[in-house]
C-alpha cells in the first residue's frame, strides 16, 4: 500500500496548488511546519517531495521492522528483505518520464531509495543478514544501471543514472557506518 503513495503523480505538488502558495516573507523563520525548502523563498516541490520519500522509506525500511521481516521468512508465502528491496527498487526505478516536475520527482524517488538501502548495508546498528542483502541489492541495481546508461539518450538521465552509481560504488566501498 505504501509504494503506491512512492509515485511522481502523487509525491508533485501541483502546478495549481503551488501558484495558491504566497512566498515565504523575508526574515520570516522557518519551522516545522513549513515545506522543506532549497529555493529560499518560494516552495520547493522538489524539497518537499523528497521530505515525504524519506519518512516513507524511514518507516519502511526501518532496522527493527527488516529484523521482523527476517523472522517472517520461514513462511514461503511471505516476501524476504531482498525480495522486498528488489521490488521495491523496481517500483521506484520505472522508466523515466518526459522533462519536467515528474521525472525530477522520479529521480528523487530513486536517489533517495538507494541512500536508504546503502545506509542499511553499512549501518554498524543493523543485522548482519540485512546488510548482507541490503549491499547485495545494490550490487545487483549497479548492474541494471550500467547496462541503462548505455542506452540513455536523454542527458538528465545519464547524470541521473552516474550518480546513483557513484552513490552505490561509494557505500559499497564503506567499511565504517555510512551516513
Amino acid at each position: 500500500m505504501i509504494l503506491k503513495t512512492m509515485t511522481p503523480e502523487v509525491l508533485a505538488i501541483p502546478g495549481e496548488i503551488r501558484s495558491m502558495i504566497p512566498p515565504y516573507p523575508a526574515g520570516f523563520n522557518r519551522h516545522r511546519e513549513l515545506l522543506p525548502s532549497q529555493a529560499n523563498l518560494f516552495i520547493d516541490p522538489l524539497a518537499s517531495a523528497q521530505g515525504m520519500i524519506d519518512f516513507s522509506l524511514g518507516l519502511l525500511l526501518h532496522p527493527d521492522r527488516l529484523a521482523r521481516v527476517i523472522v517472517m521468512e520461514e513462511n514461503p508465502e511471505q516476501m524476504g528483505v531482498s525480495q522486498m528491496l528488489l521490488e521495491l527498487c523496481k517500483h521506484v526505478g520505472a522508466d523515466y518520464q518526459g522533462p519536467g516536475l515528474d521525472q525530477q520527482v522520479q529521480f528523487i524517488l530513486e536517489k533517495q531509495t538507494i541512500l536508504h538501502i546503502a545506509k542499511l548495508a553499512n549501518r554498524s546498528d543493523v543485522h548482519a543478514q540485512i546488510k548482507a542483502e541490503a549491499r547485495w541489492v545494490l550490487q545487483q541495481r549497479l548492474a541494471t544501471w550500467e547496462k541503462k546508461l548505455g542506452n540513455a539518450s536523454i542527458h538528465a538521465e545519464k547524470a541521473h543514472l552516474q550518480n546513483l552509481m557513484d552513490h552505490v560504488e561509494d557505500a559499497l566501498d564503506a567499511h565504517e557506518e555510512w551516513t
